[in-house]
């Protein structure tokens, strides 16, 4: 089974690229192989085409907290709302969830998921430091374009139906073991 970890950005180029790990699969052994670098969004949409099966691990938020969801009023379910953030400018979308954070009161401006608080993570709103909030305006409408299978989010293309996207915190295994914790990723990621 190929394996793919792809370490996301919300602009990547040539300094600051998606960069994807090919990994194999052998019984339970994980083999480590090419490590490749996208420039544009055009390789990574390309690279949810092939063939399968496979499963990636891509380290942005595939969706937002039901309680953002519901509260600014977007469609609640995830295709729908990951289409109508596809409809917003870059730019609306930052003024859609700054104005948001601006009629909230302090402590309930920005909301995690239950898999956000076990892994330890920030926001999937989150536009500052690590915006994983653009990330999500980038990632989640070119995955649900993908037609790619995300487990209880979207059942992939017949084609497809052996391929799987998993949305994974890379720092997610450091969080239990402090002496392994680094920064990593920097507030440059705008």
């Amino acid at each position: 089974m190929d394996v793919f970890g792809i370490d996301f950005t919300s602009r990547p180029r040539r300094l600051k690229p998606i960069t994807c790990l090919h990994c194999t699969l052998e019984g339970d052994v994980l083999c480590a192989g090419d490590l490749e670098e996208w420039t544009d969004f055009a390789a990574f949409e390309l690279a949810l085409q092939r063939p399968g099966p496979w499963i990636a691990g891509i380290d942005f938020p595939f969706g937002q907290a039901r309680r953002f969801i519901e509260t600014i009023g977007w469609p609640r379910g995830w295709p729908d709302y990951v289409r109508y953030a596809q409809s917003l400018t870059r730019r609306e979308f930052r003024e859609e969830l700054n104005a948001y954070r601006r009629t909230r009161r302090r402590g309930d401006k920005e909301h995690r998921r239950q898999t956000d608080i076990a892994a330890g993570s920030v926001s999937p709103q989150k536009l500052y430091g690590v915006p994983v909030g653009l990330m999500f305006f980038e990632g989640a409408p070119r995955l649900l374009a993908s037609k790619v299978t995300i487990p209880r989010l979207q059942y992939g293309r017949p084609e497809a139906d052996r391929c799987r996207g998993l949305s994974w915190c890379t720092s997610a295994p450091t969080h239990r073991q402090p002496e392994l914790q680094t920064r990593y990723k920097e507030e440059t990621d705008f």
